[in-house]
């Protein structure tokens, strides 16, 4: 009916990225509502190319790239930007990897800074992932996947919320409500992008869903800061 509603990831001072509910579904206390003319004010203060060339330039002053995949900071600008609109069937997965000391851990921590709601962490469970996607949504970032991907037998559970969770249709994880009697099912919403960081490959299932992204050692006389903010 033209209204939005958007979900904040910062107090309503400060707009983070939005979620749109549909209408008749129940708000959540964490959401917030904007009316048209409140978006309409919103947009004609950004401006989307300026922001997009913004966050490119500030991702390639914290990161390294060899010239010719100097490209990498574009698509890692426009990933950023599609946690925060995302309205596809479909989320996109990064898979970040290299040799040991070339900067994964600290490409997903650039990430961190401009995804919407970064989940970053190196060691999770099955539970803690679809409950913390259900309740905050946002982008799970998973460092060191080599000790998950290649342990299927103790982790096939966790594989299978991961290879399910790009597209909506397949995101989903059903629990029994065992506080109560009826054990009720209960669906867990874990879809959404998501970034992992590993030494070596991916097992195949996972590796055909993401975009593969390199890293690489940086020359003794680079310099790269990440910022304690980020300038946008």
């Amino acid at each position: 009916d033209g209204n939005s509603i958007q979900q904040l990831q910062n107090p309503p001072s400060e707009i983070g990225g939005h979620r749109c509910l549909l209408k008749g579904e129940p708000i959540p206390p964490s959401y917030a509502t904007f009316t048209p003319r409140d978006l309409d004010q919103i947009r004609s203060s950004i401006d989307p190319a300026d922001l997009y060339r913004r966050m490119v330039s500030s991702i390639k002053a914290c990161l390294y790239f060899p010239e010719e995949n100097d490209f990498i900071c574009d698509v890692l600008a426009l990933f950023a930007l599609h946690t925060h609109l995302l309205f596809s069937e479909t989320a996109v997965y990064l898979h970040v990897t290299g040799r040991p000391a070339t900067g994964k851990s600290r490409l997903l921590e650039v990430l961190a800074r401009v995804a919407f709601v970064p989940q970053l962490t190196c060691s999770t469970t099955k539970p803690n992932i679809f409950r913390r996607l259900d309740s905050s949504g946002g982008t799970l970032m998973l460092d060191e996947m080599e000790h998950v991907s290649g342990n299927s037998d103790k982790h096939g559970d966790l594989l299978d919320v991961l290879r399910g969770g790009y597209r909506r249709s397949t995101g989903v994880v059903q629990r029994l409500d065992t506080a109560k009697d009826s054990f009720d099912p209960i669906d867990f919403d874990c879809f959404g992008p998501k970034v992992f960081g590993s030494i070596g490959p991916l097992e195949e299932a996972m590796s055909q869903r993401c975009i593969q992204i390199a890293t690489y050692l940086m020359p003794r006389d680079e310099v790269r800061k990440i910022p304690e903010r980020v300038p946008w």
